[in-house]
């Protein structure tokens, strides 16, 4: 249901701004034209009000589309999803459970995280009496292999080494989503 009520909301969201870029587009032509050519100046001005719907429609459907493309897909109703690159993504269901998943199926429960082009550098979330992963994974986007960890100072030696971020630069799952998707991508997209 709340999937459901999201959706409701981007459709509203995204009509309120096919229409607003429409007008600001069918506006540019309109002033462009009136300094350049008289006839289509005319014509413009006459079949503004279809020319605008047809804009606002092709606009409407772009935006649409783009809300289900790799940098526009945020997660419906209880998922949230941040695009982190090379066509990776970090999951969150409900709100609690944050993962990453690699091209096999496999899955990883993480808790704080930090990525840079290449890499993603995360915290294993385990469950207790869990010995069948690390505790810290590095996932590199590229080769979609993952390398694990046992221990902090395991870690903290290859971050010397590799030029890994250390454990301060690591943030929870809320810091990264509202650094993406809140500012000028919430105002301006779907």
């Amino acid at each position: 249901m709340e999937a459901l009520g999201l959706l409701i909301f981007e459709i509203v969201k995204i009509s309120i701004l096919s229409g607003i870029y429409s007008a600001l587009i069918l506006l540019f032509l309109i002033v462009v034209t009136s300094y350049m050519i008289n006839n289509l100046s005319k014509w413009l001005n006459k079949y503004k009000i279809p020319l605008w719907c047809s804009i606002g429609v092709i606009i409407s459907v772009r935006l649409f589309m783009y809300m289900f493309s790799y940098n526009g897909d945020h997660g419906l109703g209880d998922s949230a999803i941040i695009p982190i690159g090379n066509y990776k993504v970090v999951n969150q269901i409900d709100g609690v459970s944050t993962y990453i998943q690699n091209k096999t199926g496999n899955q990883v429960d993480i808790q704080n995280f930090t990525f840079d082009k290449n890499n993603l550098y995360g915290k294993v979330k385990k469950e207790i009496n869990d010995t069948t992963m690390g505790d810290f994974i590095v996932w590199n986007l590229n080769t979609d292999r993952w390398k694990y960890f046992n221990s902090n100072v395991e870690y903290l030696n290859a971050a010397k080494i590799n030029g890994y971020p250390q454990l301060n630069k690591f943030n929870d799952f809320d810091y990264y989503y509202g650094n993406y998707w809140r500012g000028w991508r919430f105002w301006l997209l779907p």
